[in-house]
């Protein structure tokens, strides 16, 4: 009975330490997994955002090939895990990480087939299937703890049962003194194994684990380190363009399209003579406080920032977003009245910190067909639009006087029954066979209506706009030439 006992004693030690040996590798395993999962998802990231920005040495479709090839990797240890390690309430959640991954790699082969074609459907189909990383990860370090908590029950178990023996055994050997010590002996070294080998396992997880904690913490600043980088970048680009490129909706490539467009000027009215009376300091505080205040008008009407040229600010309507040709073109008017009304306030401010002249701009719209797209050469391009009616727009806006806004005829065709405008003369311009009708614009009707210093008078023969809010100083001037008009009219 004594051997019997011995023998039990010595495959209950052999189990429990093949069962920490086994589990202790499974472990490891699966956070190796783990870790490989998060490297994945962070370098599909890394290689749609460099395609996005349009990076000349990134060989995308070899870059996809390696990230298929790793997820085929994780999928074949997956499976030899489940083989070898797995305990039976394993098995469900590891087939369903199987199944997780391989609709992932299906993805992902119509993805690299997609990519040259059409990059934006590609990342929009894909973009499902990046919670499968997190579904993956959270599964996988779900299973390495129940792994550790299997292995600790399994030896408990196996200690109980060891136990049980050594009793038994410690009965054969009672009468037996020599026995006794080395039944001591021999107890407190297999409980100290026991304890040794299943700290090693928590030891060896732990590390896997800071491990794994690690390379999310250095693919998370990697990410924010991109952000950052889109950040600056995102500053020398209209917001519409800007994320028409990093969705996917625009390829970074030479090629435009036709669309019927809004176009805009503006410039400041003598702005060569007022940086003659200027410090440069003063002048860069004043100027940039300008075209941060008209951007931030455009930008809140929809507006497309095209570029800044010199002390003129260039914007289109229609495109990467529109609103139909109708409702780009009043909101481009909009626009301007709001432009040219803040600039009233900001003259006032402006006055009070020493600027003697503060800016007046005139600006020009013009609506029609356009080509739009990026111009350039494969190293340098430019999101932009040429046409006649870019020219046009010009042209208007340098014929317009200070404070002004003078439109086309078919700006005025889409914008006249919400928009009052007076028709002026025609206007011969460089490049257009014809003279062209043009016209000012006053205010929205709304405006108008809302406000009672603002009076509008039209009869056959006779059509009066009046504006008191800028009759600050110009008043009795406006009364002279009133009565004026008046004296005439009584004379006919």
């Amino acid at each position: 009975m004594m051997l019997i006992a011995a023998s039990s004693i010595f495959d209950l030690m052999a189990e429990t330490q093949q069962i920490v040996r086994e589990d202790l590798d499974g472990s490891l395993s699966i956070a190796d997994l783990a870790t490989r999962v998060q490297v994945i998802n962070g370098r599909l990231h890394t290689v749609f955002s460099l395609q996005a920005a349009g990076e000349s040495e990134l060989d995308i479709h070899s870059e996809m090939k390696d990230i298929k090839s790793s997820v085929d990797k994780i999928i074949e240890e997956i499976k030899n895990y489940k083989d070898v390690f797995a305990l039976n309430d394993s098995n469900a959640p590891l087939d369903e990480l199987i199944r997780y991954l391989i609709d992932y790699r299906v993805a992902l082969d119509w993805v690299d087939s997609m990519l040259e074609v059409d990059f934006s459907s590609a990342v929009t189909f894909i973009a499902p299937f990046n919670d499968i990383f997190q579904i993956v990860n959270v599964k996988l370090n779900e299973i390495v703890n129940t792994t550790v908590s299997n292995a600790k029950e399994r030896s408990e178990n196996a200690s109980n049962e060891a136990k049980s023996a050594i009793i038994l055994f410690a009965l054969t050997t009672i009468f037996i003194s020599v026995g006794a010590s080395a039944f001591s002996w021999f107890f407190g070294k297999y409980q100290q194994k026991v304890h040794d080998t299943t700290f090693l396992l928590e030891e060896k997880v732990q590390k896997r684990t800071v491990a794994l904690e690690s390379t999310t913490e250095e693919l998370n600043e990697k990410n924010r380190k991109l952000e950052a980088v889109s950040n600056k970048l995102s500053k020398y680009l209209s917001p519409q363009v800007y994320n028409s490129i990093f969705t996917g909706v625009n390829d970074v490539r030479l090629n435009s399209k036709r669309k019927k467009l809004t176009v805009f000027f503006s410039d400041i009215v003598g702005f060569t003579k007022t940086t003659d009376t200027l410090e440069a300091e003063e002048l860069t505080q004043f100027f940039n406080s300008y075209l941060t205040e008209m951007s931030r008008i455009a930008l809140d009407n929809g507006a497309t920032i095209d570029k800044y040229i010199g002390d003129a600010i260039m914007i289109f309507f229609g495109d990467p977003e529109s609103k139909g040709p109708k409702q780009d073109a009043i909101a481009c008017v909009r626009m301007a009245l709001q432009m040219q009304e803040h600039l009233i306030d900001l003259r006032k401010k402006w006055e009070k910190k020493g600027f003697e002249n503060p800016f007046r701009a005139r600006m020009g719209i013009a609506t029609g067909y356009c080509t739009v797209g990026n111009f350039g050469s494969e190293s340098r391009m430019d999101y932009t639009i040429i046409g006649g009616v870019v020219n046009l727009a010009s042209r208007l806006e340098s014929l317009a006087t200070p404070d002004n806004i003078l439109i086309s005829f078919e700006t005025y065709a889409l914008v006249h029954d919400e928009v009052y405008c007076l028709e002026r003369k025609r206007q011969q311009i460089k490049g257009i066979a014809y003279p062209i009708r043009t016209f000012e614009v006053i205010n929205t009707f709304e405006k108008m209506k809302s406000d009672e210093n603002i009076i509008n008078m039209r009869s056959r023969g006779l059509e009066v706009h009046l504006n008191l809010n800028e009759m600050d100083q110009d008043r009795d001037l406006a009364v002279n030439n009133l009565r004026k008009l008046i004296d005439r009219i009584q004379d006919l």
